[in-house]
C-alpha cells in the first residue's frame, strides 16, 4: 500500500512538472518578435551577438568623427594667434580624449557580451 501512495505521489509530481514545461514553452512561444524581416533572430544568441556588432559600429562612427575632428581643430589651432582661443582649442581637444576613453567601453562590453552568446548557445543547443 505505501509503495502505491509513493507511485501515486510521484506519478502527480511528474505530471505537474510535466504540465509546467508546457505551460513555459507556450509562454516563450507567444512572444512576439518584429514583423520587419531585418528584426528577425533566430536566437537570443543572435539577438545579443546583434547589438555587440551594432554597438561597435557606432563606437567605430564616434571615434573617427571625434578623430578627424581633432585633425581639424588641429589645423585651426596653429592659425590662431590668440592664446585664449588656443586654450579653447585645447580644452576641445582633451575633450575628445575623453570620448576615446569613453567609446572603450565597447571592448570590454563586447567581451562581455560574446560570454553570454556563448553560453546561450550552449543551452540552446
Amino acid at each position: 500500500m505505501a509503495d502505491q501512495q509513493e507511485f501515486e505521489a510521484l506519478r502527480h509530481e511528474l505530471l505537474g512538472l510535466f504540465n509546467y514545461m508546457n505551460r513555459v514553452r507556450t509562454e516563450i512561444a507567444a512572444i512576439s518578435r518584429p514583423v520587419e524581416e531585418e528584426y528577425q533572430f533566430g536566437s537570443m544568441a543572435e539577438q545579443l551577438d546583434a547589438i555587440v556588432k551594432a554597438t561597435e559600429r557606432a563606437s567605430n562612427t564616434i571615434m573617427e568623427t571625434v578623430e578627424l575632428n581633432d585633425e581639424l581643430l588641429a589645423q585651426l589651432r596653429n592659425s590662431l594667434k590668440d592664446p585664449k582661443q588656443t586654450a579653447l582649442i585645447e580644452r576641445i581637444i582633451d575633450n575628445s580624449a575623453q570620448i576615446f576613453e569613453a567609446c572603450s567601453f565597447q571592448d570590454i562590453t563586447g567581451q562581455r557580451v560574446n560570454k553570454l552568446v556563448r553560453s546561450i548557445k550552449y543551452v540552446e543547443e
